[in-house]
Parts: C-alpha cells; sequence; structure tokens
C-alpha cells in the first residue's frame, strides 16, 4: 500500500507530499500563529508537474492533490526540504 494512498497529498515545487502534524496543544497552536510549522511525520516523493489527483500506482485509488504553492510557510518547508535532503541511493 502507498504511503500516499487514503489521503489528501500536497504539492509545491516539484514535490509531492503528505504529512502528520503534532496534536493542537496550546503551544503548539501558538507557534502556528507565529508561523512555524511543525510536522510528526513527513512522506515525500518527486512529482515534476502538477496534477490535481493521481491513480496510485498498483491500485484503483484515486489520490487528490492540492497545490500548496500561494501557502508561504510550506513553500519555505519544501525549498528547505529539497535543499538539505540527501538522497538515500547514493
Amino acid at each position: 500500500m502507498s504511503l500516499f494512498a487514503g489521503s489528501t497529498s500536497r504539492w509545491v515545487d516539484g514535490v509531492l507530499f503528505t504529512f502528520e502534524g503534532f496534536p493542537k496543544i496550546p503551544e503548539i497552536i501558538k507557534e502556528n500563529l507565529e508561523g512555524i510549522i511543525h510536522w510528526e511525520s513527513l512522506n515525500f516523493t518527486e512529482m515534476p508537474t502538477f496534477k490535481d489527483s493521481i491513480l496510485v500506482p498498483g491500485t484503483n485509488q484515486l489520490l487528490r492533490v492540492i497545490n500548496n504553492s500561494s501557502t508561504e510557510g510550506v513553500v519555505e518547508a519544501i525549498k528547505w526540504l529539497k535543499n538539505n535532503h540527501q538522497d538515500s541511493k547514493n
């Protein structure tokens, strides 16, 4: 089963991703309002061109994709990810 199956995924600058956030406790909410993003987990893969939905390979599931290119904090997080991710194939 795909890591992306059954959830709504997001896309920014060639990266398809999904995430799980932390519980909405007062400290997290305060930092979210200050523009700080907390993700408990992040799954991602390359997807050069935005598509509003994709068929998950090997399944009959259609995955909805949201373009988050106008969400400043998320764009900055993905930029950081692209600049700091080490490919596990190396």
